[in-house]
């Protein structure tokens, strides 16, 4: 229901927006927790396309290293041509409206899966997504703490599936 709700107001944010009517941030649950009891490691992935906060690189090590240190077991195995299970954090910021600063943040795990003879890349988890409004400046400074409220939404999916 209210990952049904966060759909509406993702799909509404350009409307949203011009008329002020957006709250500083909302957040949507996870869903398929039982999806993670299958998998041992993960890699990590990152896609910024964002130019406030920390690079992609930056993040994706950041990530790799806090979901480590919390028992999620990291796949050091370099993101190449064989699918394998990935944590996927994805950070978008549209284009600025009325000076205001938007953002859309998520964390997906995609799994290999075959279809018809033929492997593909589905999502399988999702920790949830987070909207915002914000400045520049405050989305900088806050950025390590948004992404880390997503990311305790898998370590604790991932060690109850355990």
């Amino acid at each position: 229901m209210i990952y049904r709700a966060l759909q509406l107001l993702v799909g509404t944010l350009p409307v949203l927006l011009p008329l002020g009517l957006v709250p500083e941030k909302a957040l949507a649950l996870g869903w398929q927790s039982e999806t993670l009891s299958g998998l041992s490691q993960l890699q990590v992935q990152v896609g910024k396309d964002c130019q406030a906060g920390a690079s992609e690189a930056d993040l994706k090590a950041g990530v790799g290293t806090y979901l480590s240190r919390r028992g999620v077991a990291i796949d050091p195995t370099p993101v190449g041509s064989q699918l394998r299970p990935n944590v996927y954090l994805s950070i978008t910021c549209p284009p600025r409206i009325s000076g205001d600063f938007a953002y859309t943040m998520s964390v997906r795990v995609y799994q290999p899966i075959e279809l018809n003879g033929q492997l593909f890349e589905a999502a399988t988890y999702s920790a949830g997504e987070m909207i915002g409004v914000t400045n520049a400046l405050r989305y900088t400074n806050q950025e390590g703490d948004l992404v880390i409220q997503l990311l305790d939404v898998l370590v604790t999916d991932w060690n109850e599936t355990r």
